[in-house]
């Protein structure tokens, strides 16, 4: 697979406010719970976190990933690295607004890897989700957070990437 950087137009950041997926509401574990019971009854294969928030949380909750992607800030507010002592730690730069070649090829090898992995952005790692989504196998779970409000839970699907597609259509290359 051939990975372009891509970089995001004012028309679609405005349709990327709203859930990709299934909002789960609450407290982080309100939503931990939540997502735990998904988890049982989904048993996917693989589970992408993206989010430094997020990322701890759920290690918090034990609730286990495969692939975390974080960039080491919450809200725009730097935080702590979040770290794990088996997983494999990768660094890429994504700068704000973009999804760059190295990023799509960090997430692509870390969703076919058989080891958990950290991939740390020195950028943003928002519009990483997309790329989390498109890589990953079907049935995988990918789960963001949403600012005040709790997890995004993402079932990956044909129709899912499908629709993810056609959202970095909209994009402009970078």
């Amino acid at each position: 697979m051939t990975y372009k950087t891509q970089k995001l137009s004012p028309k679609l950041r405005s349709m990327l406010k709203h859930p990709l997926g299934k909002l789960l509401t609450g407290t982080p574990p309100q939503t931990a719970r939540k997502l735990n019971k998904i988890l049982k009854r989904e048993n996917p294969q693989t589970v992408i976190v993206v989010g430094d928030s997020t990322a701890k949380n759920l290690s918090a909750a034990r609730i286990p990933a495969n692939l975390y992607i974080t960039d080491r800030k919450v809200m725009r507010k730097p935080v702590e690295t979040f770290t794990l002592k088996k997983a494999t730690t990768i660094q890429v730069k994504n700068p704000p607004g973009m999804i760059t070649a190295e990023a799509w090829k960090a997430i692509a090898d870390a969703t076919d890897s058989s080891k958990q992995v950290i991939i740390n952005v020195d950028g943003e790692e928002d519009l990483l989700t997309l790329a989390a989504i498109l890589c990953a196998p079907e049935n995988a779970v990918v789960v963001y957070g949403q600012p005040h409000r709790g997890l995004v839970v993402i079932k990956t699907s044909r129709w899912k990437k499908r629709q993810i597609n056609r959202i970095l259509k909209l994009m402009k290359d970078g």
